[in-house]
């Protein structure tokens, strides 16, 4: 497989939080922290593509709180062309 070097520019602010959520998870490099978010985010991506929701559910199950990204949205706005086009042609 070949490798690719993908290079960020990021405030230092944001740099000191990607620091201190690598220290709370105990994720050791900066490529293992993006290789955890980019596989969140796909399967986000995923579910989102077939009509599911992304949310935290409260342990007390007392409610939930709805995860609302706009790259999420636009995935909503996909998958119900797509459902509503498959649905038609059924």
């Amino acid at each position: 497989m070949k490798l690719v070097r993908v290079q960020l520019d990021m405030p230092e602010n944001r740099v000191r939080e990607l620091e201190q959520i690598m220290a709370k998870t105990g994720v050791a490099t900066r490529k293992d922290i993006f290789e955890n978010a980019l596989a969140l985010f796909e399967w986000a991506v995923n579910e989102r593509t077939v009509g599911r929701k992304i949310g935290s559910i409260d342990e007390e199950g007392d409610g939930y709180r709805e995860l609302l990204m706009p790259a999420l949205a636009s995935v909503k706005n996909e998958a119900k062309i797509t459902n509503g086009l498959h649905k038609k042609k059924n």
